[in-house]
């Protein structure tokens, strides 16, 4: 492709002398790889909007397009977002082989791979799957651990299989095309909060650094499987390649997608303000309210202010609330406290915060960690700044904690390096056990190394399910512990 010039495709001799074949497309069509099977044929994966195979014969004389290979819109055909055979997405690669199988490579948008194979009468042979990478998904909370979702794909589980086999794929939740400014397209995304608010299903993202917060909405009978661009909390302005339409100039601010459309637009933007710009704690409670952990500078509270008529969950700067550092995490001794997590559960009315104090100092000037001690408030709202329990977890210049769950009568706290994780009782703090990968996944993990790297969800039958990032070989672990 040169510049300003269609896509295309042109023959060349053996000696290197232009032919006077080729094969033009329109700006629609993104051809991303070529094949030629036994037939002479020639296979281009078009990675457009139609998002399939397009097949191509008299390639000596006039190429023809004689034929297609998938669904013509790939995964966002029919209900959009339902994986199935033949419904392809994100395009990368293709293949035949000597009896006229038909191979598919598609990746995830910057996040995943999926191979398949075809016979040529489009019955699919088998599939490989490596979806997560950089991942930590979260459990829709009335589904009792059915439904999980990544930052792009939709499982339901049956835990009466074997392991590896739980995780059925139903869904891709990106639409690059009905939806090109999904902040998932342009930002680093990775920990997943899946919330049910006034019945409401939306989802919550946080970055691999902390940094925005990302909200989606659903709404399936218009956009079947795909998350709806809804809001998104910055930190400051966007450089770079994408620089949202009408964003404020300076501070921080909030994006609502106030005409449904799922795109950014001037006019709406919330007024700015100006927060820690190295933020790592970021919550959703049960209520929606957003909370946003400024390090030393405090805690912000962003209260749900209702539903919008497309269905966006609206929050104002306005009606924010700052709090300052409870102990032990204020100034003590010279030492500015530093709250690097949060966890709040509106429904106990309790506050669970996480990183260094005075008394437990960040000595080795480590970045992105949970800290070195987790403290338990009660009546949060009513005021009360006084712990009623402090736990003080492993730490060691190469100990990281990294992430922090909560559910039920426990905390989890997963481990950088050798990605175990140490299961503490909230109401004691004592140690109750280790999670660790074991045979099952050839007792391998890589690093725990997002905020949220873990999460936690205490089923009806009182079986906990604990997912655990893990990079190494492009999957989510899942741990279930019956305690």
């Amino acid at each position: 492709q040169a510049t300003g010039q269609l896509n295309r495709i042109s023959r060349y001799s053996i000696g290197g002398e232009l032919q006077p074949q080729q094969i033009t497309f329109v700006d629609s069509i993104l051809p991303m790889a070529l094949a030629v099977d036994n037939s002479g044929r020639l296979l281009v994966a078009d990675n457009g909007v139609d998002q399939n195979i397009k097949i191509y014969a008299d390639l000596d004389t006039q190429p023809t397009l004689v034929d297609t290979f998938g669904a013509t819109g790939g995964v966002f055909s029919g209900i959009p977002g339902e994986v199935a055979p033949l419904k392809f997405h994100d395009l990368q690669g293709v293949g035949v082989d000597a009896v006229g199988n038909i191979y598919v490579g598609m990746g995830g948008y910057a996040s995943g791979t999926e191979l398949e194979s075809y016979t040529a009468a489009g019955e699919r042979n088998w599939r490989l799957l490596g979806l997560a990478f950089i991942d930590s998904p979260e459990v829709d909370p009335v589904s009792d651990g059915v439904d999980v979702y990544t930052k792009h794909e939709h499982f339901v589980m049956d835990y009466t299989l074997p392991p590896g086999q739980q995780a059925n794929y139903r869904g891709f939740t990106l639409n690059p095309f009905r939806y090109p400014d999904d902040p998932r397209l342009h930002l680093n995304s990775a920990s997943v909060f899946f919330r049910r608010i006034e019945g409401r299903p939306l989802m919550f993202i946080i970055g691999m650094y902390g940094g925005e917060l990302q909200v989606y909405r659903f709404n399936p009978e218009t956009d079947g499987e795909i998350a709806i661009p809804s809001a998104l909390f910055t930190i400051e302005p966007f450089e770079g390649d994408w620089i949202p339409a009408g964003q404020p100039t300076s501070g921080a601010t909030i994006w609502r997608d106030s005409n449904g459309d799922g795109g950014f637009d001037v006019g709406e933007y919330s007024t700015t303000y100006d927060d820690n710009l190295y933020v790592w704690g970021w919550w959703i409670d049960d209520e929606g309210t957003v909370w946003r952990a400024n390090r030393g500078d405090g805690i912000r509270a962003f209260p749900l202010q209702g539903f919008d008529d497309f269905g966006n969950p609206i929050y104002t700067v306005e009606s924010s609330i700052v709090t300052p550092n409870p102990p032990p995490f204020n100034e003590e001794n010279g030492y500015l406290g530093d709250i690097n997590r949060l966890i709040y559960f509106p429904n106990e009315d309790t506050m669970v915060l996480s990183g260094y104090t005075s008394a437990y100092p960040n000595e080795f000037d480590h970045w992105g960690q949970i800290g070195k001690v987790i403290v338990i408030y009660e009546d949060w709202t009513a005021g009360n700044v006084a712990p009623s329990l402090e736990i003080v977890v492993p730490y060691g210049e190469d100990d990281l904690p990294k992430a922090m769950a909560l559910a039920g009568d426990y905390i989890f706290v997963g481990y950088t390096y050798d990605a175990r994780i140490e299961i503490f009782d909230r109401h004691t703090g004592e140690a109750v056990g280790t999670l660790r990968p074991d045979e099952t996944v050839d007792s391998i993990s890589g690093w725990l190394d997002i905020p949220y790297a873990i999460s936690a969800f205490q089923r009806a039958n009182g079986e906990y399910l604990i997912f655990a990032e893990e990079d190494a070989y492009a999957k989510i672990i899942l741990y279930r512990w019956q305690p």
